[in-house]
């Protein structure tokens, strides 16, 4: 870009304009609020395009029958963000405990050998949860293939039945010794018999015990 297109020589617009140009879109909060106006004209991809905005783009959906286990988490204070709800790193732990309940209570054990390990993490957030809420977290499994699977979780406050938030984890077997993903134990899928086919299956609640 040349001093004619940035007539302030402002570094952070240059940082700005190169980026928008190697990334395809990109707009620097000055250009958003009006204050400078872009060089050229830029398009906004389709995935980007107005129309495509709403909340939320990715979409996770659960038979009911895909859920087995559930258990209650309160929103902590410390859990509330800047803008006065539960934040979204907050919501991952929450998550995480969950799924550490679950695997417990379904008598699963990961050895210094044979441990679970998350491979990627999709979450939706639907509505805003507050301090001192009580979460009701629906956990299951789905998709098994020779490595691991998913662990699907739905998120409700059960005192106002909201959906908060849904979300899907999936999971490998990785042998730290060896350093390398192994297939999933004959044992682990035998816990699940009924809901590696995505059929009902005996459901467990751990809300009493962990409430």
């Amino acid at each position: 870009m040349n001093r004619g297109s940035n007539p302030r020589g402002d570094a952070s617009y240059r940082l700005n304009a190169r980026f928008r140009k190697e990334s395809g879109v990109f707009l620097s909060v000055a250009e958003l609020a009006g204050r400078t106006a872009p060089p050229e004209s830029l398009e906004l991809p389709r995935s980007l395009a107005p129309d495509d905005t709403a909340m939320a783009r990715i979409r996770l959906q659960f038979a009911d029958e895909q859920f087995c286990y559930t258990t209650r988490l309160a929103v902590r204070i410390t859990d509330i963000n800047g803008a006065r709800h539960l934040g979204n790193d907050s919501m991952i732990s929450m998550i995480s405990e969950a799924r550490a309940r679950f695997l417990f209570d379904f008598g699963v054990e990961e050895s210094a050998d044979e441990q679970i390990i998350v491979t990627d993490l999709a979450t939706t957030y639907l509505a805003e949860a507050y301090a001192r809420d009580e979460l009701r977290f629906e956990i299951g499994v789905a998709d098994f293939n020779k490595y691991g699977g998913d662990i699907i979780f739905r998120i409700t406050r059960p005192v106002d039945a909201t959906l908060i938030a849904m979300a899907k984890s999936g999971f490998v077997f990785f042998d730290y010794a060896a350093k390398k993903v192994v297939a999933m134990p004959e044992h682990f899928s035998a816990r699940f018999p009924k809901l590696v086919r995505i059929q009902p299956g005996p459901c467990r609640s751990a809300e009493a015990k962990h409430d």
